[in-house]
C-alpha cells in the first residue's frame, strides 16, 4: 500500500486514505497511530476498551453512551458531526481518545468537545503514562493533522478542560491556553455518614436543616427515591424541565434546555441498563403528590458527578427541598461506597459548604487559518471578561440583577 499525503501533512505525519483516515505521528511517548472515525460505531469497540482501563479517567462526558446519546440526537440538530481520534501504539494497545464534533459556531467550521456546552468538564480519554510523556508540540502537531483530515476548521474551541484529573495530568494543559470562567467543586465521601456530616457542620446548622425538613412534612409526606422504569424516568424528567424553565424565566436567562434534541438525549441516557457507565441516574424529592426537586447525575468510576438540579418555587420552594435533597443524595453515595460526589462547575453556596476540592479549569483556542485567529482575539477577550465578572462577588451580584431586572420587565 502506498502512502500519500492529504494536503499540507504536519512533519512527521504519514496519512492513509480510506473511511476512517489512518496516520502515523512520532511523539516523545513513542510511535502513534491514529484513526480518524467520522461516526460513533466504528470506534465503540475501542473507546469502550480505553474507558475500561484502570490508569485511565474520565467523567460522565466522555463515556460512550453519553457521547453516543449526543452524537445521535444533539449533534443533527446543530448541523455537527463526530470527529473521533483513537490513538494506539504500534503493537494495537489503546492509548487514547480525544471525542470531538466538528460543526457551525459563529459562522465558521469549529472543532469543539462532544457535549461540550453543557458538560461541566470536557476531555480526552488517555492512558497516564502516555498523558505524562506527550509534549506540546506533539499534541499540536497531532491537531494540525486532525484538522488536515477532517477538510480543515477555522478554529478549536475546546471549554472547560480540567488540569489534572484524578491523578492524570491534561496534555492539552500544555498548548498555549487561558483560565476558564468556572471551577468545579467535589466532596470527598466517606463510609461514615453520620460522622463525616456532623465533622462538616454545627450543630445549628444541622438543626436548621432538619427543621426545614419538618416544614416540608407538614405540607405533605416526603418520599426520596430514584426513578427506575420508562414511565417514571419521562415523567421526572418532565418535572425537571419544566422547574429549569420557570426558574430560567424568573432570573431573565434564555432556557438552554428548551431544544427537544436535549430531551431525547437526556431520556436516553435515563433508561440504559443499570451499570452502563454514563447512565443517568433521577433522583428526587417529592412532597405530598408533587415533585419539590430534582438531582440528577451519573456514577462514573467511583465518582458521582450532580448534571443536572431543579428546585419548584411557591411554598414548598421555601424550605430548602434541593439542599434537603442534597444531603440525602449524598448520604446514599456514602452507603454505595463512592469516593466523590462532584457538584460540577460555578461556584453556590451550598457547594462552598460542602466541597472539599476545588478543580481548576482551562480553555483552548487554537486558530487554524486567518479567518479563525481574527475570532480567536475577540474570543479570548470575552473569556477573560466573563471570568473577571464572576471572580468578583460585587460585579457579578450587579450583572445578575441587571439581568433580572430586564427580564421582569
Amino acid at each position: 500500500m502506498v502512502s500519500r499525503a492529504l494536503g499540507r501533512s504536519a512533519p512527521g505525519v504519514v496519512v492513509f486514505p480510506g473511511p476512517a483516515r489512518l496516520a502515523y505521528l512520532d511523539t516523545n511517548a513513542g510511535r502513534i497511530s491514529l484513526t480518524i472515525h467520522r461516526s460513533h460505531a466504528p470506534a465503540a469497540t475501542f473507546w469502550k476498551a480505553l474507558q475500561a482501563s484502570p490508569s485511565v479517567s474520565l467523567t460522565h462526558a466522555q463515556c460512550y453512551e453519553s457521547a453516543r446519546a449526543w452524537y445521535e440526537h444533539v449533534s443533527p440538530a446543530r448541523g455537527a458531526e463526530p470527529l473521533i481520534v483513537a490513538g494506539r501504539y504500534e503493537n494495537g494497545k489503546p492509548q487514547f481518545l480525544l471525542p470531538f464534533e466538528v460543526g457551525p459556531r459563529f459562522g465558521l467550521r469549529t472543532l469543539t468537545w462532544v457535549g461540550q456546552d453543557l458538560a461541566n468538564y470536557n476531555m480526552g480519554l488517555f492512558e497516564k503514562a502516555f498523558a505524562e510523556q506527550i509534549s506540546g508540540a506533539d499534541m499540536r502537531t497531532l491537531l494540525k493533522s486532525v484538522c488536515e483530515q477532517a477538510g480543515g476548521f477555522a478554529l478549536a474551541e475546546l471549554r472547560n478542560q480540567p488540569l489534572v484529573w484524578d491523578g492524570i495530568p491534561n496534555p492539552l494543559v500544555r498548548l498555549e491556553h487561558q483560565k476558564a470562567a468556572n471551577s468545579g467543586y467535589a466532596t470527598l465521601l466517606d463510609a461514615d455518614f453520620e460522622t463525616f456530616y456532623r465533622n462538616r457542620f454545627s450543630g445549628k446548622t444541622r438543626n436548621s436543616l432538619r427543621r426545614k425538613e419538618r416544614k416540608l412534612a407538614d405540607i405533605g409526606e416526603l418520599h426520596y427515591a430514584s426513578a427506575g422504569g420508562e414511565a417514571e424516568c419521562d415523567s421526572i424528567l418532565g418535572e425537571f424541565f419544566r422547574q429549569k424553565a420557570e426558574w430560567f424565566r424568573r432570573h431573565g436567562i434564555a432556557n438552554i434546555f428548551s431544544a427537544p434534541e436535549y430531551r431525547a438525549y437526556f431520556n436516553q441516557l435515563a433508561l440504559l441498563p443499570e451499570g452502563t457507565p454514563g447512565r443517568l441516574e433521577l433522583g428526587y424529592l417529592r412532597v405530598g403528590e408533587r415533585i419539590a426537586a430534582t438531582y440528577n447525575g451519573s456514577l462514573v468510576s467511583g465518582r458521582f458527578h450532580l448534571l443536572l438540579s431543579s428546585i419548584e418555587g411557591g411554598e414548598t420552594g421555601r424550605w430548602s427541598p434541593g439542599i434537603i435533597l442534597l444531603r440525602h443524595q449524598i448520604r446514599d453515595m456514602c452507603l454505595r461506597g463512592c469516593h466523590r460526589y462532584d457538584m460540577g462547575t460555578g461556584l453556590a453556596q451550598h457547594k462552598s459548604e460542602w466541597a472539599d476540592e476545588e478543580n481548576k479549569l482551562f480553555d483552548t483556542l487554537l486558530a487554524f487559518n486567518a479567518t479563525g485567529h481574527a475570532l480567536k482575539i475577540p474570543l479570548r477577550a470575552a473569556g477573560s471578561a466573563k471570568r473577571f465578572i464572576k471572580s468578583r462577588p460585587a460585579l457579578w451580584s450587579m450583572a445578575t440583577k441587571v439581568r433580572q431586572a430586564i427580564a421582569s420587565r
